[in-house]
């Protein structure tokens, strides 16, 4: 696992780290070929299909998520 990884015992000292939560329609929105972003605004992928609303509304719920936890590191992110 890499949290118990000695290379990263050594980094850790001096970074803070960002968790992902785990997206569980990812597969789904893999084989469509969607972004994070069209997935959520319900756009079609290269097979003409879209996720369905409840894949929508866990990805859209996931983006809030991660800009959540992301505005707490504005400073040093581009």
């Amino acid at each position: 696992m890499v949290l118990e990884d000695q290379q990263f015992e050594k980094m850790a000292s001096a970074v803070e780290g960002i968790r992902m939560p785990r997206l569980a329609c990812m597969e789904a929105m893999r084989k469509a070929g969607l972004t994070f972003f069209e997935a959520a605004a319900g756009k079609r992928g290269p097979s003409g299909v879209s996720l369905s609303l409840g894949h929508q509304f866990m990805v859209k719920t996931w983006l809030n998520r991660m800009d959540e936890a992301l505005e707490r590191h504005d400073a040093w992110l581009p």
